[in-house]
């Protein structure tokens, strides 16, 4: 059994699959998954299954009616990690290593005690957006563009 998730990290998740739903759905893109939907990643015994608090796959990813059933075999295109307190760093960095690793494009790491989102780039760029700023998503949801200040606002 796993502990549920905090109030304030469903709000933000809430928020951000708010914004990001209607711009996928306008476009055609694909899926915005959240409730921390699983991803299994490997296969056999190396298998390991990661469930971002949100997620987006791309239309030309999304796996078959048949491999729905399950853990989706795909590695999204954006995963979505909002910080807890007691998040360790060290374990944080590594699970952003993980999904980078396993063909995420993007990962965004939500602090909401600071007011920041740090995008990771799978091409190993890094990016810190401040309340004042514009999430951008880059290539992966080219056009995508929502303002902090909603995400942080009281």
């Amino acid at each position: 059994m796993m502990v549920p998730a905090s109030p304030t990290k469903g709000l933000f998740a809430a928020r951000l699959t708010g914004a990001l739903q209607p711009y996928v759905d306008d476009r055609d893109l694909g899926a915005v998954l959240t409730a921390e939907p699983g991803f299994a990643f490997g296969s056999g015994p190396g298998e390991s299954v990661w469930a971002p608090d949100v997620a987006f796959v791309a239309r030309e990813h999304l796996p078959s009616a048949d491999e729905q059933a399950g853990y989706w075999p795909v590695a999204p295109d954006l995963a979505v990690e909002i910080v807890s307190p007691s998040d360790p760093a060290d374990e944080l960095q590594a699970k952003v290593k993980h999904y980078l690793s396993a063909g995420v494009r993007l990962v965004w790491v939500v602090y909401p005690r600071t007011q920041t989102v740090v995008a990771f780039s799978e091409d190993g760029t890094i990016r810190q957006f401040d309340k004042a700023q514009m999430l951008e998503a880059g290539p992966v949801l080219p056009g995508f563009a929502y303002p902090l200040a909603r995400l942080f606002r009281e």
